[in-house]
Parts: structure tokens; sequence; C-alpha cells
């Protein structure tokens, strides 16, 4: 055992590997993606990815690169995708730095 790791154990402190937390986040959004075709569903990226990051807070993603994500597996299972307005565009628009409808729009990617 090394000492960062004995430190840690000591502390009752949790070491996880970045890795396993992003394969997490992935099957999360594989299982989101497969929810929405079994329920026949427009998947929201924007609300998708909030709900990753509270259940992830550390993943190391943020919520547009998770939007990102969502919007791959989902446009390749052709899944319909509503491309909402993330929280930190909604906090700029609030202030006046963007311009964007405020209504997110469902669209089919096929």
């Amino acid at each position: 055992m090394t000492f960062l790791t004995e430190a840690a154990s000591q502390a009752g402190a949790h070491i996880v590997d970045r890795s396993v937390v992003l394969e997490l986040v992935f099957e999360e959004i594989e299982r989101m993606v497969a929810d929405a075709i079994k329920d026949q569903s427009c998947l929201s990226t924007a609300a998708c990815a909030e709900k990753i990051l509270r259940t992830y807070p550390g993943c190391g993603l943020s919520e547009r690169e998770l939007g990102d994500q969502i919007m791959m597996f989902a446009a390749s299972a052709g899944v319909a995708v509503e491309f909402g307005r993330h929280a930190s565009q909604a906090a700029s628009a609030a202030r006046g730095g963007s311009r964007m409808a405020s209504t997110p729009q469902p669209v089919r990617i096929a």
C-alpha cells in the first residue's frame, strides 16, 4: 500500500479512477437513450446532462460536453433530441449575453 492510499483509507476517503466514473457516465447515457427508444420519446440533452451531473458531480465533464455526448449517442440510435439551453447559457442570456430562443425545439436526427 502506498502512502497516498494508506492516508486516504485512514481518512475514510475513497479514491476512484476517473475512467471508472466516465464508464458509469456513458452507461447512464446509454440507459437514457434506451429508455427514450422504449418510450418513443424525445431526449432532452440539458435535462439528461443536469441529471448526470447531480449523480456524478466529479465526472470531469461540463454540462456542454455531456450534452454533446448525449446528442451523439441519441443520434446514432435515431432518437429525437431536444437541444435545450444549458444552465450556463441560461444565466448568460439572463444577463443579456445571448439571443437564443427561450423554448427548446425538438429535432429529429436520422
